[in-house]
């Protein structure tokens, strides 16, 4: 997120969207600071139709590109509608300057990191295969795009409340906690080598007595 828009006026001052003769300003982040980049006029008459003027608005939004945070000093109703459903964050504040920028930049990355961490962490547990009753896991990919979810979070949630078949578990060994658990099932396990060191762990429930 090195690219911000900012809606400027014609005092250089942060405006509304709907202001008269106003722009839209693209920041991008350098090496010593934010530094000026293109800018796109951004007027609209408030006496057509709203269908005109959601074209309109929905054109303006595809000119920052990657720019995908957008400041104003007010940005509501149907424009906010528009940009926030062609994926921009949408910020209100009353004056631009570089530590603005900074901030917001650094909330909204926060933000999605938090928020894709949440989602890993929420599908953290084996997926079933075309092959119904059968699961697999890559715990190690897993493990590396959440390092806080522990083989202990991830496969008891399928053994707890999923009947299954078979289990495959990719992983960079095999957990310690695992073999006793099974033998207390009843499961078959079984461990061997997999690619790139990986070790590919293999839990059968059928061997139930």
């Amino acid at each position: 997120m090195d690219r911000i828009s900012v809606i400027l006026n014609g005092c250089v001052d942060m405006a509304s969207v709907w202001e008269n003769n106003c722009r839209i300003q693209i920041f991008a982040r350098g090496t010593f600071g934010w530094e000026i980049g293109e800018n796109f006029p951004v007027s609209f008459d408030q006496t057509k139709l709203i269908p005109f003027l959601c074209g309109e608005t929905a054109g303006v939004a595809e000119k920052p590109r990657d720019a995908k945070i957008l400041i104003g000093r007010a940005v509501s109703g149907m424009a906010y509608q528009i940009f926030d459903r062609m994926s921009f964050h949408v910020v209100e504040a009353d004056h631009c300057i570089s530590l603005l920028l900074d901030r917001i930049r650094s909330k909204i990355e926060e933000a999605e990191r938090k928020e894709d961490e949440s989602a890993t962490q929420k599908n953290a547990r084996p997926q079933e295969t075309k092959i119904p009753g059968q699961y697999f896991l890559n715990l190690t990919v897993l493990q590396q795009r959440a390092p806080d979810v522990s083989s202990k979070m991830a496969l008891p949630p399928l053994f707890d409340s999923t009947p299954f078949d078979r289990l495959t578990v990719l992983c960079q060994h095999l957990p310690p906690w695992l073999t006793p658990y099974a033998n207390g099932k009843g499961w078959c396990l079984e461990n061997g080598p997999a690619k790139n060191g990986a070790q590919r762990v293999t839990v059968v429930s059928c061997c139930r007595s």
